[in-house]
């Protein structure tokens, strides 16, 4: 996974271990299957993304996971003598944000983004915000209808999945580094207002979301795998669109008139993050214009390949989490997706407005948070129901793996609350210092 080439960064420290960096980390890709096994870093060094291939059903999808951690992943971590944080947790550091940074362009940009202002959450000492995230195939008639769905449920998903949080071997107050951090981001940051977790407005259409992506800043544009950022920061892709050519600056600084083409409005579509993102290839052989008239006349399946049939939905709630809560998430969004109306129809008096207000309040209160006058209990309760049913018409052989769930749900408790989830594997031996203040507190 590591190449030096230039010399070596400072150290970093990862739990009680301590490792000496490369400057760069390149990751590893592997055909498999119908995709891709790629592994490489997140933001930070110490950090890292990894995305499966396709998988043709759940269980092939556990087996996978399984056979990567016990192969692949915890092996290699034992062989550099590394170990694992646990859930919820950053490194205990004092060294400053910029220091953690991966060379990779798209995270320089990102860091000047944030570092615009500073009252974003812990972000002088993070190396990115460790979550579990679903691609899950869903028919494109019905995909606008689970995002939204997905969207109002937000704060019910953070509540039933919350985890302690920890940063820099401090326990905080608050119960999940993810959330806050990216509840901080959108609210404090005009450039993420709209991009992450909650949309401006609910979609009423796959065209209205698309519309929507683009109506945010853009965050990078991109030109013989070169990378290039607007000069004018509040630059939107329609915007974009509309003057046909922007000021760009290269990663140097050196500023290009660039024309604006095809490819910047997936990217567009790329950059934008609600809790549900709906992720969509375009049809790059269709020109600006013509894409953009059929979107604004609302035939957005037309400006897809194969008229949207390789869409899904991207899942983005949940921080890290072990195996079992892994897993118990996966087949509850699988019921929960086998009665999307059900769910909707559970929500629909939930506007945008409302469900940002309880989300507010989720890492204080929890369960007892409320949603449109009734507690996340309550609507826990309800929600359980309609995924039971669900998985029992779809899937009865996936119903055992909620259990989990469903226990925490009658308890009222979280996974904040239950130390033994923190631990990324019970079969994992060297605790790491993080976790070990979580044991102390």
């Amino acid at each position: 996974f590591f190449q030096a080439e230039d010399g070596i960064r400072d150290h970093c420290v990862t739990g009680v271990q301590t490792c000496a960096l490369p400057i760069s980390w390149i990751g590893v890709k592997k055909r498999q299957g119908q995709g891709w096994l790629d592994v490489g870093t997140d933001f930070g060094f110490c950090t890292l993304e990894i995305a499966f291939p396709p998988e043709p059903d759940f269980f092939s999808a556990e087996t996978a996971w399984n056979v990567f951690m016990d192969s692949i992943l915890l092996p290699m971590l034992s062989d550099f003598g590394l170990s694992v944080l646990g859930y919820g947790c950053q490194p205990k550091t004092d060294v400053i944000r910029p220091n953690y940074i991966a060379d990779k362009g798209h995270y320089q940009l990102w860091d000047k983004i944030v570092a615009r202002h500073d009252s974003h959450y812990s972000f002088d000492r993070w190396p990115g915000f460790a979550s579990l995230q679903f691609n899950i195939d869903v028919p494109v008639e019905s995909i606008v209808l689970a995002s939204n769905a997905l969207i109002r449920l937000a704060p019910l998903i953070w509540a039933w999945s919350e985890h302690s949080a920890v940063c820099s071997g401090r326990l905080l107050e608050i119960a999940s580094i993810r959330v806050e951090g990216y509840r901080t981001l959108a609210e404090n940051n005009p450039f993420f207002r709209y991009r992450l977790n909650f949309p401006q407005r609910l979609f009423d259409s796959l065209a209205d979301y698309m519309l929507q992506a683009w109506e945010q800043p853009i965050f990078e544009i991109a030109r013989n795998q070169e990378i290039y950022h607007p000069v004018d920061q509040s630059l939107s892709t329609l915007e974009f669109i509309q003057q046909k050519s922007a000021e760009f600056t290269d990663l140097q600084g050196k500023v290009h008139i660039i024309d604006c083409e095809s490819t910047d409005l997936a990217q567009g579509l790329v950059f934008y993050w609600p809790a549900a993102r709906i992720k969509v290839q375009l049809d790059l052989e269709q020109s600006v214009t013509e894409i953009l008239e059929k979107v604004l006349a609302g035939d957005a399946t037309g400006v897809l390949k194969s008229q949207g049939s390789q869409s899904f939905l991207e899942i983005r709630h949940l921080p890290a989490m072990d195996r079992e809560d892994a897993f118990a998430w996966l087949a509850f969004f699988l019921g929960l997706l086998a009665d999307i109306d059900a769910c909707n129809q559970l929500m629909e008096h939930c506007d945008i407005e409302i469900v940002q207000a309880s989300a507010k309040d989720v890492l204080s209160q929890g369960w007892e948070t409320d949603l449109a006058g009734r507690s996340l209990y309550e609507w826990g309760t309800n929600l359980r129901d309609i995924v039971r049913g669900g998985l029992g018409c779809e899937a009865p052989a996936l119903l055992p793996y909620i259990e989990p769930l469903i226990v925490r749900l009658d308890k009222r408790i979280t996974p904040a609350q239950d130390r033994k989830s923190t631990r990324l594997n019970s079969s994992h031996t060297v605790i790491s210092y993080a976790v070990f203040c979580l044991k102390k507190k």
